[in-house]
């Protein structure tokens, strides 16, 4: 799937409380193990995604729901996964 860039945004980039849905990974990430196992966890595009917490001082990890799982992931990786912003 080809994105433009206003379409797009780093998971990332969204702050607790905001969400989003999975639109995919960056190109270099789609073949990589971690990837592959977020896709079978239910990291799939079109999910919603929410940020529910970022550890302190804006350090690793940071927490999202994904479906009824809640997960812990770094923040480049975070960085790599592509999301479209919920209008509040």
């Amino acid at each position: 799937m080809i994105l433009n860039k206003e379409d797009s945004a780093p998971l990332s980039s969204l702050r607790p409380g905001e969400a989003g849905r999975i639109l995919g990974f960056d190109s270099d990430a789609q073949a990589e193990p971690f990837f592959l196992r977020l896709l079978e966890v239910g990291f799939l595009p079109g999910e919603r995604i929410e940020v529910l917490n970022v550890s302190p001082f804006g350090s690793d990890p940071l927490s999202v729901q994904v479906m009824e799982g809640v997960y812990a992931i770094r923040k480049r990786e975070a960085a790599r996964i592509l999301v479209m912003r919920e209008l509040p």
